[in-house]
């Protein structure tokens, strides 16, 4: 084989490298751009309930402030106090855990 022929050889090993690099760029683009979409759609499928919950946390610290207010007045002021406790039990959340959650407001 003389040295042009080997120069070739390299030359179409290298071309087919080449185009298995890019073939497997694209195959990986397109996987990326997939699980992209689909993380968009559980962004906007829990968007609701993020401002559900967000809503629930800021109606519990009104009460909490609310009621604070009522026993200021009918026990005086720092005498009695209010908490609000949020339990959500672990068959109830979005992921699969084994303990409840306990939220104090």
């Amino acid at each position: 084989m003389t040295e042009l022929e080997s120069l070739s050889a390299q030359l179409e090993a290298a071309v087919k490298m080449q185009a298995n690099a890019e073939r497997l760029y694209h195959k990986s683009a397109e996987k990326i751009e997939k699980l992209k979409m689909q993380m968009l759609e559980v962004k906007k499928k829990n968007r609701p309930k993020a401002a559900k919950v967000e809503e629930l946390f800021a109606a519990g610290v009104q009460s909490r402030k609310a009621l604070q207010e009522m026993c200021d007045d009918a026990y005086g002021e720092g005498k009695a106090k209010i908490s609000v406790l949020v339990y959500v039990p672990s068959e109830a959340q979005d992921y699969p855990t084994a303990t409840d959650c306990e939220f104090s407001l």
